[in-house]
């Protein structure tokens, strides 16, 4: 609006004052956001498959917004973008279930009950659960639909919730942290007292964000336990200048050495931890990259804390700043240790806190271990791996267990013959220098009529969401558009806004979208100082800076 309001100077007239207000900036937004969403849904209609991911959140209106976000294919590339937000009165399986059926609907999504492969969520009980949840109800109607718990959150889970009822003092470290950085947080003069601490510590002063990293970030929490280890001298010298009840309570917390050594345990494996949280939250997710990953954290921990103890840096340089004065322990010169140190009864503890660790991972991730041969479906993996002679010998002995939990059992023998002949078509027809979107328009043109079903489970792996990261970062736009200024902003003006904010990079024809939308606004009421000349005009001004002329804040 405001560079039609500039254009329209250029031409030697002014804009009417209406066209300025607020309603009307509302009624284009709404025109843009409903232009975009078309495009998405014309693209969803037109792949052969599709996946969504789905996640709750509550806003500041303490409305339950659900964001769904959307997998499929667009010229044989998957693409994920934001798709709607679900604004439901409650949070029950039946009213999700509903207003996702009435979306299909409402958006025109063709035929989903044919086309819709799998639905990843958080773990949430009322969209996961396979009995009353909405991924059970959506099963009554695509009994093949495949039920994903977001990766991402299972990992979250097996390291946080699924180890505080044995270890509780993890907690109590988790409050610790957090109170540390409200504490600093809620004042600028602590924070400058701290910062003049922190002037002899290399390369941290410029980097440290110490709210952000653990009030926002869901899942940074072993990052910020990272953070404070290594600025936890500067932190007690800070606190001890103070003299309020808060900080005389957090040196005694840090004057424990049960909570100074746990610190720098966790900080010591959160590196690995964060390689971790890395390879899951990636936009193009790999599993087979991403589970390696894992795997190498879980050899990380049995070997240095199970096998033997061989600790980090972060923990061995800790260890050397306790030192014995006057009949005392001192931490670095600066705070005298209640009691002693026995680090034996530690290295059983952090021992026996590895061996669980491990448990909880691979209990949350069994289902995803089941569905590694689930990669025999992946371009990538029959490139590289076609020459093998094992391969279909491991295809004949994974299989059908494989197919059985995809609930493709009914059309086994159909895909267990297909598979030699989609071998040996890698083996002679396909080079190093093809790309998986080649391929796959070779296999789609060639086997689609013969094995439709192989071609399915092929596809469907390029389109299977294992994470609802992008959800995640759904939800991250929204706090920053439904500010508390903004509170009482409507539900279709924040999904339009959204809709708009998302998928901006992924608009593959910003001008069809702008001469679209234009038309779209000057067809609504008839704008008597626009012709045909005018609006072309206007159209080429707006596609040179489309993103700086829609996606402001409102």
């Amino acid at each position: 609006m405001i560079e039609l309001t500039k254009f329209c100077k250029t031409k030697g007239f002014i804009l009417p004052s209406k066209y300025l207000s607020y309603n009307s900036f509302k009624d284009f937004i709404f025109i843009m956001a409903d232009e975009q969403q078309s495009q998405i849904v014309d693209e969803i209609n037109l792949s052969p498959f599709f996946s969504l991911a789905l996640d709750g959140s509550t806003d500041l209106g303490k409305t339950k917004s659900m964001v769904i976000n959307v997998l499929y294919l667009y010229e044989n590339k998957p693409k994920w973008v934001y798709l709607h937000s679900l604004f439901v009165e409650n949070g029950c399986a039946k009213t999700i279930y509903n207003a996702l059926i009435a979306m299909f609907k409402d958006l025109g999504i063709k035929n989903y009950k044919g086309k819709l492969l799998s639905l990843c969520s958080d773990g949430e009980r009322a969209l996961c659960s396979s009995k009353e949840g909405v991924l059970g109800l959506l099963t009554k109607e695509i009994p093949t639909l495949l039920g994903i718990h977001c990766l991402s959150h299972k990992f979250s889970l097996a390291s946080k919730t699924d180890l505080n009822e044995k270890y509780p003092i993890l907690e109590e470290i988790y409050q610790l942290v957090y109170d540390t950085y409200k504490y600093f947080n809620s004042s600028s003069n602590r924070i400058n007292e701290l910062f003049e601490n922190e002037k002899d510590i290399e390369d941290l002063t410029s980097q440290l964000n110490l709210e952000r990293s653990i009030s926002i970030r869901w899942a940074s929490l072993f990052t910020s336990i990272n953070r404070l280890a290594k600025v936890l001298k500067a932190v007690i010298v800070a606190l001890k200048k103070q003299k309020d009840l808060t900080s005389k309570t957090l040196l005694c917390y840090y004057a424990d050495p049960r909570f100074l050594l746990w610190i720098h345990f966790l900080a010591d494996i959160s590196f690995n931890v964060g390689l971790v949280t890395v390879s899951f939250q990636e936009k193009h997710f790999n599993l087979e990259s991403a589970i390696r990953t894992l795997r190498c954290f879980k050899d990380t921990l049995h070997s240095r804390y199970i096998d033997s103890f061989d600790p980090g840096r972060t923990f061995s340089k800790f260890m050397e700043k306790i030192t014995l004065f006057k009949d005392n322990l001192v931490f670095d010169n600066v705070l005298v240790l209640e009691r002693d140190v026995d680090l034996d009864f530690y290295k059983a503890e952090f021992k026996s806190f590895c061996t669980e660790y491990l448990k909880a991972i691979d209990k949350r991730f069994k289902d995803v271990n089941d569905l590694y041969a689930f990669e025999f479906f992946n371009i990538e993996y029959l490139q590289n791996h076609s020459n093998s002679p094992k391969i279909l010998q491991d295809f004949a002995n994974y299989a059908p267990d494989l197919l059985k939990k995809l609930k493709f059992e009914d059309v086994a023998d159909e895909i267990i013959e297909g598979y030699p002949y989609i071998v040996d078509y890698f083996k002679h027809c396909v080079t190093t220098e093809d790309t998986v979107v080649t391929i796959y328009r070779e296999l789609l043109s060639d086997y689609s009529e013969k094995f439709p079903n192989l071609m399915k489970l092929i596809t469907m792996y390029q389109i299977v969401p294992w994470t609802s990261v992008e959800c995640e970062s759904c939800f991250s736009e929204q706090s920053r558009t439904k500010t508390r200024l903004r509170a009482s902003m409507e539900d279709e003006m924040l999904a339009s806004l959204l809709q708009l904010r998302m998928n901006q990079k992924t608009n593959d024809n910003p001008e069809l979208f702008i001469h679209s939308s234009i038309h779209r606004w000057n067809a609504k009421k008839k704008r008597y100082f626009f012709n045909p000349e005018t609006l072309k005009d206007l159209e080429e001004i707006l596609c040179e800076n489309w993103r700086n002329a829609f996606l402001f804040d409102i």
